[in-house]
């Protein structure tokens, strides 16, 4: 697999991941700030980093760290978009360090779920199922937005969420090596990097 496809595919699932957040937070709590379509950008986004992360390199110590910047600016990217989608004023780079979500989300959620998908490569090395992961995705990602949530005070909904969101980038990393798989690719079995 061409390595600047993976981004793609971890920010649709992240796309959907969002969507169906905002939906969850409507039934368990009966309210929520923002539609949907909103959501979908922002976890887009999210998920876009993510998979951007995960192509900068093969080592953990290289990947947490660029996490949060590329989640951010992921996030940022599919902002503007969004904006751009609903005929809104584009979002300002001097505006992310008072954004909520991109403080409180985006830069903590993003090396969070970067670690699952990191164990979750290294346990399908030694021959563990890819379901074996499933717990895993869902706790990592409760906590991902616990940050987030916790400044809400909807903490309840933010883990319902959060671990949703983490099970969506589960589908998205077994497409992903699917993917690979199917192309006959030798990368499907370490992760993602760039070709040389």
């Amino acid at each position: 697999m061409r390595w600047e496809v993976v981004p793609v595919i971890f920010g649709l699932a992240g796309a959907a991941g969002g969507a169906l957040d905002a939906l969850l937070a409507e039934v368990v709590v009966g309210r929520y700030g923002d539609s949907a379509g909103v959501c979908a950008f922002i976890g887009g986004g999210i998920g876009l980093g993510i998979g951007a992360t995960l192509c900068v390199s093969r080592k953990l110590l290289v990947r947490l760290p660029a996490a949060p910047v590329l989640g951010v600016a992921g996030y940022f990217l599919l902002m503007c978009i969004g904006s751009l989608a609903y005929g809104e004023r584009l979002p300002r780079l001097g505006e992310l360090p008072t954004d909520w979500f991109a403080l409180y989300l985006a830069a903590p959620a993003a090396p969070v779920l970067v670690l699952a998908h990191h164990l979750h490569l290294r346990w399908r090395e030694r021959g563990r199922s890819a379901y074996a992961s499933l717990p895993l995705y869902a706790v990592l990602g409760a906590l991902s937005g616990s940050l987030f949530w916790l400044k809400h005070s909807d903490v309840v909904a933010g883990l319902l969420d959060g671990a949703l969101y983490g099970l969506c980038q589960h589908v998205a990393m077994m497409a992903a090596l699917g993917l690979e798989k199917w192309r006959g690719e030798p990368e499907a079995a370490q992760g993602f990097s760039p070709r040389q």
